[in-house]
C-alpha cells in the first residue's frame, strides 16, 4: 500500500496521540523503580535496576545517534526509511559493543553486569523502534506512535510486575518486558511502518558512511547537552557523598515530566515546521517557530507550577517525611528542567536548518559553562548549586540558538 492512500493527521491529534501514550509510557516506566522495591522487598534489586539503567543511559545516545530529527526531516528523500532503518541497527550493534566493553572494564560483580546486559535487550528495543517512529512522524501520524507507547506501557508493567512476583528474579522480569516490547515492535510497529512503503533495511558502505558523517556532529551536541545534568550530578555526588545526591535525585523525579512533556508537544511540529523552511519563507520560518516557543514556554510554566504545588504533597507520600527539609528544591529542579526541554527544541530546529556550527557552537558553550560554573555554585548553594548550573548553561545554550536561528536565512540542502 502506498503512503498517499495513508491521509495525515493533523498537528492537533498528533500532538495529543503522541503526548498521551508517551506519558503513559513513561509513567510506567517509572511505577517499575518504585515497584521493584514494593514488590520484593529488597533495595538490592532497586540498586541492580538503577546500575543497569544508567548504564542502558550510556547505550542510548550511541544508538540514536540523535538521527530522529534529521530524519523527519528529510522530505527531500536524501535517505531512505531503508537507510535509516540499517543505520539504526549498525548504531545499535555499535552501542552495545562499547557498552558491553564499558562493563566489563567498569564492574567485577557478576549480578551487575548480567543485569545490565539485559537491560540492554530492552534499551536496544527501545531505539529500534524509535527509527520506525521516525517513518510514522515524517508522515504524520504519529497516533500509532501514541498506540504503541499505550501498549508498550502496558504490557512492559504487567510483564515486569508478574515476573517479579512469579520468580521474585530481576533478571527474568526485565527479560519478560522487553519480549513483550519487542513482539510489540515486530507484530504493530513495523507492519504499520510498511503502509509508507516498503521498509527493509538497507546496509550499504556509502550511504551509511555519508549518514555518519552528516549526523555526526548533531550527535557530539546532542552528547554536550545530555552530559551537563550527569557531570554537575556526579561532581556533587563525589563531592558531598550518595546519601546527599540520593536526596536531589528524589526531589528531582518529577522533574523528568517536564522535559518528557516538552519532547511530546513539540515533536509533531518538526514537519510542518521543515516544510515551511524548505519553501524559504524566513519571515514565516520564524513567526511559525516564535508561536511554538512561545506555546511550548507557557506549558512548561503551568508544569513547573503543578508539580510545584503537587510535589509538596507527593514526595512526602511516596519518600516520607524525611525528604520535607529539601522541598524548596523542587521549583528549581523544575525550571532547570524545563530550560533542558527548551534548548532541546531549538537544537532540533537548529537540526532542520541544517546549521550544524550553530548546533555544535550552542551546545558546547553550554556544556563549557555547567562545567565550569557547577564548583563555586555547589561550593556556595550546596544542593541548589546543581539547578544554577543547569539554568545559567542552558539560558546561553538558549539564547545561542536562537541567535542562530533568526540570522539564518538561506534554507540548506536537506
Amino acid at each position: 500500500m502506498m503512503s498517499k492512500t495513508i491521509e495525515p493527521l493533523s498537528v492537533k491529534h498528533n500532538l495529543l496521540w503522541n503526548t498521551i501514550g508517551c506519558l503513559f509510557y513513561l509513567g510506567c516506566q517509572w511505577l517499575t523503580t518504585i515497584l521493584v522495591v514494593t514488590l520484593t522487598g529488597d533495595y538490592a534489586n532497586s540498586g541492580l535496576l538503577a546500575y543497569a539503567m544508567a548504564v542502558g543511559n550510556i547505550f542510548a545516545p550511541i544508538a540514536l545517534y540523535k538521527i530522529r530529527a534529521f530524519q523527519v526531516s528529510d522530505l527531500s528523500g536524501e535517505y531512505t526509511s531503508g537507510h535509516y532503518l540499517g543505520f539504526r541497527l549498525c548504531t545499535i550493534v555499535g552501542a552495545g559493543l562499547i557498552t558491553t566493553t564499558y562493563l566489563v572494564t567498569s564492574t567485577d560483580a557478576f549480578s551487575f553486569f548480567l543485569t545490565s546486559l539485559i537491560y540492554l535487550l530492552f534499551k536496544a528495543d527501545e531505539c529500534l523502534a524509535d527509527v520506525l517512529y521516525g517513518i510514522e512522524q515524517k508522515n504524520r501520524r504519529m497516533d500509532y506512535i501514541g498506540k504503541s507507547q499505550l501498549l508498550r506501557g502496558l504490557l512492559s508493567l504487567s510483564t515486569f510486575c508478574i515476573f517479579l512476583l512469579l520468580s521474585n528474579d530481576l533478571n527474568y522480569a526485565i527479560l519478560a518486558m522487553f519480549a513483550a516490547c519487542f513482539c510489540v515492535t515486530l507484530f504493530y510497529d513495523y507492519p504499520n511502518v510498511r503502509l509508507f512503503g516498503d521498509v527493509k533495511p538497507v546496509i550499504k558502505k556509502l550511504p551509511m558512511l555519508s549518514l555518519a558523517k552528516n549526523c555526526f556532529s548533531i550527535m557530539i551536541a546532542s552528547f554536550f547537552t545530555a552530559s551537563m545534568v550527569s557531570i554537575v550530578r556526579q561532581y556533587f555526588g563525589s563531592t558531598f557523598g550518595d546519601e546527599a545526591l540520593g536526596i536531589y535525585a528524589a526531589i528531582a523525579t518529577p522533574a523528568v515530566l517536564i522535559q518528557a512533556s516538552a519532547s511530546y508537544l513539540y515533536s509533531p511540529t518538526l514537519v510542518p515546521i521543515t516544510e515551511i523552511w524548505k519553501k524559504g519563507d524566513h519571515a514565516k520560518f520564524v513567526k511559525t517557530f516564535s508561536r511554538i516557543a512561545l506555546a511550548l514556554l507557557l506549558v512548561i510554566i503551568a508544569l513547573i507550577l503543578v508539580l510545584s504545588i503537587g510535589g509538596i504533597y507527593l514526595l512526602p507520600f511516596v519518600f516520607g517525611n524525611s525528604i520535607q527539609p529539601y522541598l524548596y528544591l523542587l521549583p528549581f529542579v523544575l525550571i532547570g528542567t524545563g530550560a533542558i526541554g527548551l534548548l532541546w527544541f531549538i537544537n532540533d530546529v537548529l537540526i532542520i536548518m541544517r546549521s550544524k556550527k550553530w548546533l555544535v557552537f550552542d551546545s558546547f558553550l553550554a556544556f563549557f559553562i555547567c562545567l565550569t560554573a557547577m564548583i563555586p555554585l555547589i561550593n556556595s548553594f550546596y544542593m541548589n548549586g546543581i539547578n544554577y548550573a543547569i539554568i545559567f548553561a542552558c539560558l546561553i545554550g538558549i539564547i545561542l540558538g536562537l541567535a542562530g536561528i533568526t540570522t539564518s536565512h538561506r534554507p540548506r540542502k536537506a
